[in-house]
Formats: C-alpha cells, sequence, structure tokens
C-alpha cells in the first residue's frame, strides 16, 4: 500500500527541503524499521541476506532468460503522450527521475531472475482491445497488461482476466500493493486488477485541489492551518470562492480571459465533490459482493449544497480545461481542480501554489476523501490465456516491491520538484489526498451500471436538485446491470 511508504518519505523530503540537500536519504521522525520497505527486509531470515530478494521477503529465481511482456498504453488520440504509460519499460536512463527509476529497478529485475522485461505500446484507447483480441484469438501475446481502471473493468466483466488473488505466488496482501485498491475493485474476493509501487499512473489520476498562496494570503486564509484543526468544510471553499471572484475589468460581464474566478475546474470535480463527502454508491455486503446502496439523505444535502454553488458562473469556472489552467497561472484563480499530473505539468509557472486535499462535507464527517479518475487511472492486469502464472507472479511482485525504493521515491521527487513545492506541508499534504483516496466500483464500471454515478455528477454540475427522483428512477436498471457483471463473473469462473 502505497502510503506507508508516502509517510516515509513525507519526513524524507522534509529534512531534505529544510537543509537545502537534494538526495534521498534519511527520515526525520521515524525509525527506518517504520517503512514498510524496511517491514518487509525485517521479515527476512539472516541466512537469507545473500539473496538480494530477500531484502523485501521474497527470493531470487532463475527464470532462464524468459521474456515478460507486457501491454501498456502509449499516447493518446487527442492529446498526445498526458496519459502515456512509462512505468514498465526504460531503454536506457535519460536524466528523467522516474525513467531512470524505471531503468534501475528493471535492470536489478532482470539480473536477479534473469528475465527480460518489454512492451507493446498501442495507443490508449487501442490496448485494451489489443488484449482482447489476442485472448479471443486464443494467443498468448502478452503476460500482463496496463491500461485503466474503467477499460480493465470492463475486460473483467466479459472474461478476459485472470483472478489475480488465486495465484499463490502473488503476495496482494505485501505492502506494495495498494489495499485499498484491491479493496475497491474486487467482487466475490476475487481480484482482476490491482495497482501500488509497480505504477504511478492511477497517482497522476488522483483528483486534486491547488491553491495560490500569494492570492491566499492577500486575502488572510491560512488553509493548512484549517485542515489541521478539522475545520477545512465545504462551506469554506465556496465561502472563500465566492469572496475572491471578481470582475476585474468592470465591464459587468465574468470572463475566463478577464476576470478572476474562484475555482476554475476540469470536468470531474462534481465527481470529486460526491466522494470527497465520503460517499459511494456502490457498498460491499460481507460476501465482498457489491450492490447499487448509498446514503441518499447525505447525497441530497452534497448535492444541493454544492450544486448550487458550481452552478455559480460568476464564481466557478469548469467548461475548458486549457481556459482554467491558463487562469490559474496567470494568478486569476483561488483555487484549481485538476489531476495530480496537471502539478508537474506546470514547472514553467511562476504562480506560488500549494495543494490541499478536497474539505469535509461536514464538521462530523471523520476523513478527508480523494478520488481518482477512473479513466485515466492505471492498473495491472493478467490475462486469462496466461501461461507461465509462475514467472508472472514472482517477477511481477518483485517489480512492485523493488518499486517502493525507486519508482515511488522518484515519483514524490517529480511530483515535489516544482519551484514552490518542495517545503514540509506541501509534501503532507499530498501524503493526505494520496492515502485517503476511495475506489467506488459504480465510478469504476459507470457506463456499464446505469450510468448512476455521472447521472448524479450531472446533477451536481448543473445545479439541479433532482438526486432523489433520479436515484428512483435509474436504480432498477442500474441493479440490473450490476448483477449481469456478477453473473457474468461467475459464469466465466476464473
Amino acid at each position: 500500500m502505497k502510503i506507508s511508504m508516502f509517510k516515509t518519505i513525507s519526513a524524507l523530503l522534509a529534512v531534505l527541503a529544510i537543509g537545502g540537500i537534494v538526495s534521498s536519504c534519511g527520515d526525520a521522525g521515524a525509525a527506518p524499521a517504520e517503512t514498510k520497505a524496511q517491514d518487509a527486509k525485517n521479515d527476512t531470515a539472516v541466512t537469507e541476506a545473500a539473496d538480494p530478494a530477500a531484502e523485501y521477503g521474497l527470493k531470487s529465481e532463475d527464470f532462464g532468460g524468459k521474456e515478460m511482456r507486457f501491454i501498456v498504453t502509449g499516447i493518446t488520440a487527442d492529446c498526445g503522450s498526458p496519459w502515456e504509460c512509462f512505468d514498465i519499460y526504460a531503454e536506457a536512463t535519460t536524466g528523467d527521475v522516474v525513467i531512470d527509476a524505471v531503468y534501475e529497478r528493471n535492470l536489478w529485475i532482470e539480473e536477479l531472475y534473469n528475465v527480460k522485461i518489454s512492451e507493446y505500446k498501442p495507443t490508449v484507447e487501442t490496448a485494451a482491445d489489443t488484449m482482447r483480441n489476442a485472448v479471443s484469438a486464443g494467443e498468448d501475446a502478452a503476460d500482463a497488461v496496463i491500461e485503466s481502471f474503467s477499460r480493465l473493468c470492463a475486460l473483467a466483466s466479459n472474461g478476459y482476466l485472470l483472478d489475480m488473488a488465486s495465484l499463490p505466488d502473488l503476495k496482494l496482501d505485501s505492502p506494495w500493493w495498494d489495499q485499498g485498491a484491491i479493496d475497491g475493485v474486487s467482487i466475490g474476493n476475487k481480484v482482476y486488477l490491482a495497482t501500488g509501487d509497480l505504477l504511478i499512473v492511477d497517482n497522476d489520476a488522483t483528483w486534486v485541489l491547488m491553491f495560490n498562496k500569494e492570492m491566499a494570503a492577500t486575502f488572510d486564509y491560512d488553509f493548512y492551518t484549517m485542515i489541521d484543526n478539522n475545520e477545512w468544510l465545504y462551506e469554506d471553499l465556496f465561502e472563500v470562492s465566492r469572496s475572491s471572484a471578481a470582475d476585474l475589468n468592470g465591464d459587468g460581464k465574468m470572463k475566463i480571459t478577464d476576470d478572476r474566478y474562484g475555482l476554475v475546474s476540469a470536468y470531474n470535480t462534481p465527481d470529486a465533490l460526491i466522494t470527497g463527502a465520503g460517499l459511494t454508491l456502490a457498498v460491499k455486503d460481507e460476501n465482498d459482493i457489491p450492490k447499487m446502496e448509498t446514503d441518499l439523505a447525505r447525497l441530497t444535502d452534497v448535492i444541493a449544497v454544492a450544486g448550487e454553488f458550481y452552478a455559480d458562473k460568476n464564481v466557478v469556472f469548469g467548461s475548458d480545461y486549457v481556459k482554467a489552467a491558463d487562469a490559474f497561472v496567470g494568478g486569476r484563480a483561488m483555487f484549481y481542480s485538476e489531476v495530480l499530473q496537471c502539478v508537474t505539468r506546470m514547472r514553467e509557472s511562476n504562480t506560488d501554489f500549494g495543494l490541499l486535499p478536497w474539505p469535509k462535507f461536514d464538521q462530523a464527517q471523520e476523513n478527508y476523501y480523494s478520488f481518482m479518475v477512473a479513466a485515466a487511472g492505471h492498473a495491472v492486469a493478467l490475462p486469462v490465456t496466461l501461461k507461465d502464472e509462475h514467472m508472472t507472479s514472482i517477477v511481477l511482485d518483485a517489480m512492485a516491491a523493488k518499486s517502493m525504493d525507486t519508482l515511488t521515491v522518484a515519483y514524490y521527487d517529480k511530483a515535489l520538484t516544482q519551484k514552490y513545492m518542495r517545503d514540509e506541508t506541501s509534501i503532507r499534504m499530498l501524503d493526505m489526498i494520496l492515502g485517503s483516496r476511495i475506489f467506488d466500483q459504480a465510478h469504476h464500471y459507470m457506463y456499464g451500471w446505469g450510468d448512476m454515478f455521472s447521472k448524479m455528477a450531472s446533477n451536481l454540475q448543473n445545479g439541479r436538485d433532482l438526486t432523489a427522483s433520479t436515484w428512483e428512477k435509474n436504480i432498477d436498471k442500474a441493479q440490473a446491470a450490476l448483477d449481469a457483471t456478477i453473473a457474468a463473473f461467475e459464469e466465466n469462473g476464473k
């Protein structure tokens, strides 16, 4: 699970920020045994110390030069490379911290297990189809696939993926696998996709809230103290946004290129406002079987209150992600709501900005919660045509384990090595954001389960107080679609 390593890296990078050192060693607030990597190492017997894999409680093995083949996502047709997967393969070091970490990890794996890691990279839109076509033809085309949560869920429900929990050599309960994600996506205790330290694209797809530090200081807002005092609520986000919006040129019209908005956003902010309140639209029973169910009274309140705010076009701009980014970079917005990947896209920005978790809906809410875009966040899955389950399990597990000390560390370095962001508080906020994600199957199977999640998000986006009627109108269709998914899993029996 990534959060343990994140906490370790938080202490590590805080020391580096204070000391002005740009290296990766040390932990200011915790003994090394408190890191998840070290926990795995401490469980290893001294007699196994000669085996480098024993550092993680694993064993090396000679696979005779076999190839570990991945199908991964390439560029997207509409926006180039932002969601291209760089997590699996690197031909050589380039000076980019992530690419170099992937190369270092793979070199360690290939030498330790005598394997060759390779990838085939079609476009994002065709990677899932490539796997589907290969399985349908009975071809042994790949050992694993890296794709979005939503596309992998579709592949799983149609019988193309293997139950990873059925593989004895794949230790999904290890700290390098994200237990929250596994619990969220499993059905009937079967796991058809997983993420963790192996991948960083799921981090990139996590919805975050950025704020303009200079503007916050001007208006005398201390968001970090509010968070620490459990006082960062929806009403605060709304109030600050309203008070900071202004018709700068005085023409009586709000225009994104000229005026200042409280919140500028891309399209998924309504989803984040639902999830941020701790709501899911699907829950699971004692047998790990999901059903369409939610706290309808709370959902109604959230959509009513948040919808009134979000539909105010004098305060919120959410119709064009490029214009939203330009406004925030140009200092014309207090808040900017987007995926975490947009932080790394702002390298040339002179805007002094910070990260915040989504606020709590009310004071009674126990935790802050984050949302991951299922169409963008990636996971790993295995085809039902997999020939060498043993080799794939061992190598995949080792890749995820080694990624704790390579890829995850590099990602934190890249995400936080911005002109204004290498500070202890920003690191702590990122910990909080990535450690509080909700994985709602009603979102992952959004279009397959009656589209209930997007219908509720649409109500919020447009300020429509139609929660109860929307639920009543669509619940039977959504539950029937969910039941069909469960029946398909049972029929496939994989």
